[in-house]
């Protein structure tokens, strides 16, 4: 990494205390411990080239979190991608996932807002969750995931944290999640799904205004999102104004599910 990676370093500091436990710098590479087990969410994350990469002591640190519990994946910075690959192929991790950080810094509101929004509360947990699971059913963690932020919004004040559902008259068409930082000025959206019924009717591009939208009423113009690469949701926050800042790619050894 370098000082490009501006957007991976302000996540980080956002997202400490919300998904991950601690992050801890080494040098050669920083270590993403999060509240959760599996590979999708504990990283590490080199930041020099593989010659100079200290293979042993990272191993280390893989292994003591596997005694704990933890899985982690190794998380490469595009830049890196070549010089690393077919190191980390070798040693049995395979790519098995991209996040590109995608920004948008606001410069006002976004207009017509189609849908009708709810906060997610003790009563209808349930039916977020549930969303959850029906849009992303080979996530295996979304239930603990989606009741994880749940609780962290009856609590949080900065950064603050916000579940909404969506709805389009009476039917239930989708939800999303907002991490939104006054302090840092900055804001995550994330947890974001439709209905495979209401897809490719604009409700997933009016769940990202709205999100949007909440985060300039607490004067944060600054939003992320994390999508794959070229995936739908990269399309959709495109033709939102949303730009590519930075690419990483995830390797593992056994991962078999997907956020």
């Amino acid at each position: 990494m370098n000082e490009s990676d501006e957007i991976f370093n302000q996540s980080s500091r956002l997202l400490t205390g919300v998904i991950y436990r601690e992050v801890k710098k080494y040098p050669a590479f920083v270590h993403l411990k999060s509240f959760f087990n599996d590979g999708w969410y504990n990283f590490l994350v080199p930041t020099v080239w593989v010659k100079d990469f200290p293979w042993s002591q990272a191993t280390g640190v893989v292994e003591s979190e596997a005694k704990l519990g933890y899985e982690v994946s190794f998380y490469i910075h595009s830049s890196f991608l070549a010089d690393y690959q077919p190191v980390l192929k070798e040693r049995g991790h395979e790519k098995i996932g991209s996040e590109v950080y995608m920004v948008k810094t606001l410069d006002k509101p976004f207009q017509n807002i189609i849908c009708e929004y709810e906060n997610v509360t003790n009563t209808n947990i349930d039916l977020f969750v549930n969303l959850a699971k029906m849009c992303f059913p080979d996530w295996d963690n979304n239930e603990e995931y989606s009741r994880y932020f749940h609780k962290l919004s009856k609590t949080s004040v900065d950064p603050n944290v916000k579940n909404f559902i969506s709805k389009s008259g009476t039917d239930t068409v989708g939800f999303g999640g907002v991490v939104i930082s006054r302090k840092l000025r900055l804001a995550y959206l994330h947890n974001t799904g439709v209905l495979e019924s209401f897809r490719r009717r604009g409700f997933y591009s009016d769940l990202v205004r709205y999100r949007c939208n909440k985060s300039l009423e607490l004067g944060v113009s600054e939003v992320f999102a994390l999508v794959e690469e070229n995936s739908e949701s990269y399309h959709g926050l495109e033709k939102l104004g949303f730009r590519p800042e930075e690419t990483y790619y995830l390797f593992c050894n056994d991962l078999k599910h997907e956020p």
